[in-house]
């Protein structure tokens, strides 16, 4: 008999704890469910941005490239790095280093311009009311969020090629 598993966490909330929810938690999760989950995002803000809700489209599209900044780093570790070296861990991974080689200076280059953009874009910073600035459209940030799936699948499939 097959018994169905499903993968939840328990969560808790200022006041209250033992909550489940589905999934793993934001920074838990692989670069791929975290584009994965940005892209249902981006598409949420459309309504807003459709509708001319100016402020609620702003947050919103601005906490998606907020996410797709992190995920780039995600990215960075997991993909262009492979483990070898992650960010807070007290030693280095060597057994997939020869998987490094297979990233170029391009990729390199597309991921250094995703996260400019989301630099640029992030409510981290307080931009001058004076400066114009407009934020992406919801079709632009899907259009960023591909790219970054698209080096990742590259690289993917560059690892792959390399004999163990």
């Amino acid at each position: 008999m097959d018994v169905p598993i499903s993968l939840c966490r328990v969560q808790s909330n200022r006041t209250h704890s033992g909550y489940v929810a589905d999934g793993l938690p934001w920074v838990a999760q692989k670069t791929v469910q975290r584009i994965d989950q940005l892209e249902k995002d981006a598409r949420a803000t459309q309504a807003d941005y459709d509708a001319g809700n100016d402020d609620n489209y702003n947050a919103g599209i601005c906490g998606v490239y907020d996410g797709l900044r992190a995920t780039v780093e995600r990215a960075v570790e997991e993909w262009v790095f492979r483990g070898v070296v992650v960010r807070h861990r007290d030693y280095i991974n060597l057994k997939d280093l020869r998987l490094v080689a297979a990233v170029t200076v391009t990729h390199c280059e597309r991921l250094q311009k995703l996260f400019q953009r989301c630099c640029e874009i992030t409510q981290a910073h307080d931009r001058s009311g004076l400066r114009s600035f407009g934020v992406p459209r919801p079709d632009e940030a899907l259009a960023d969020l591909a790219e970054l799936r698209a080096v990742v699948e590259e690289l993917k499939n560059l690892q792959k090629a390399i004999p163990t």
